[in-house]
């Protein structure tokens, strides 16, 4: 399929999360024009104040249910791309087989409306996690692309509605890319367009979507990051951000979906969006390096080099097609302390 091209418009969905906020002001830096999807006109107005500047090269509709079949029906009408970032709540019943279909029923009810209503489309991507390649292995094993993580599928097809929700999450995540891709090559025949799916590691960086109270918020990872830079124990959490090795900025991964849309050799190909490992100790530097910030902790200086890890990523795949160039860790971490600092979360 052709690159997209600026000016086209592309739609975002979901476009008041974390990573798509970035993803949505990466494409309008870039040129583009952008319509966002939300899931009420309150959360549209935020956006629709923090992208003023870019003027009617913006506009939100209102999606309240990703999963209704003809939910995408009209945002799709005369767009040339799709970044699918949204992603309705695992379904809390007992039968295994319900429990992912909102992912994978929204991710297919949005291709099948643009195999009807959107001729224009060239191509979709679709944001995985990096949990969908990470299938448990012995010793040391670097992972890329080729890896599937078909086992959180077993265990939630074994396990159901008592399985852990990082889980869960990533059971669908798998099964949500598998069904996209079995749709266009199905369909390929009838379609103008094709997918990409983007595979994030937990997603660390500035937040600049509207945000709750501290205390009201779901585990997700700047969160993770906040308990893991202020050393605080992650009670009654699904996960111990202790064990959290992987990350990628969330300016990097949205600059990584814009390659994916408009690289055309990108086509139904995945793609991991992940820096590289980290320990826990390097962040706590990072923070105490001059000028550093007040109230840091300051763990065992240095000892975070030291650390081996047995399980790694592949940025062959990214280096080679996109020659991208991270952003350095620590301007990553200082980034978000001084947001975390300006939302009012950090005490002195």
């Amino acid at each position: 399929m052709p690159a997209i091209t600026a000016p086209s418009t592309v739609l975002v969905t979901g476009a008041n999360g974390y990573i798509a906020a970035h993803t949505v002001k990466a494409l309008l830096d870039d040129g583009f024009s952008v319509r966002g999807t939300v899931r009420s006109r309150s959360k549209g107005e935020y956006l629709k104040n923090l992208f003023v500047s870019y003027g009617d090269r913006f506009e939100v509709v209102v999606v309240p249910d990703l999963t209704e079949p003809t939910a995408h029906d009209e945002a799709v009408k005369g767009v040339s791309a799709i970044i699918h970032l949204a992603s309705p709540l695992p379904k809390h019943v007992d039968d295994a087989n319900e429990i992912a279909k909102p992912i994978v029923d929204g991710t297919l009810g949005l291709l099948e409306s643009a195999r009807k209503y959107a001729p224009t489309v060239k191509r979709v991507v679709v944001t995985s996690t990096i949990f969908a390649a990470m299938e448990p292995k012995e010793g040391e094993y670097t992972y890329s692309e080729e890896d599937w993580n078909d086992a959180l599928v077993n265990i939630l097809q074994e396990q159901g509605s008592k399985t852990n929700g990082l889980v869960t999450y990533g059971a669908s995540k798998v099964l949500e890319e598998r069904a996209a891709f079995d749709f266009v090559a199905k369909h390929h025949e009838e379609i103008t367009f094709d997918v990409t799916t983007i595979l994030p590691s937990w997603v660390f960086g500035p937040m600049i979507h509207e945000l709750g109270p501290l205390e009201s918020l779901p585990f997700t990872s700047f969160k993770v990051l906040y308990l893991g830079l202020t050393n605080t124990p992650a009670t009654n959490e699904p996960l111990d951000w202790r064990s959290v090795e992987g990350y990628i900025d969330v300016r990097d991964t949205a600059e990584l979906h814009v390659l994916a849309l408009i690289t055309e050799a990108a086509a139904n190909q995945r793609f991991f969006s992940v820096a590289g490992n980290f320990d826990w100790q390097d962040a706590y530097d990072a923070l105490n390096k001059e000028p550093a910030f007040q109230g840091a902790y300051v763990g065992s200086p240095g000892t975070g080099k030291e650390r081996v890890f047995e399980k790694k990523y592949s940025n062959a795949k990214v280096d080679e097609l996109f020659h991208f160039k991270y952003r350095p860790f620590e301007d990553t971490i200082r980034d978000s302390w001084v947001e975390f600092e300006r939302r009012g979360w950090i005490q002195h």
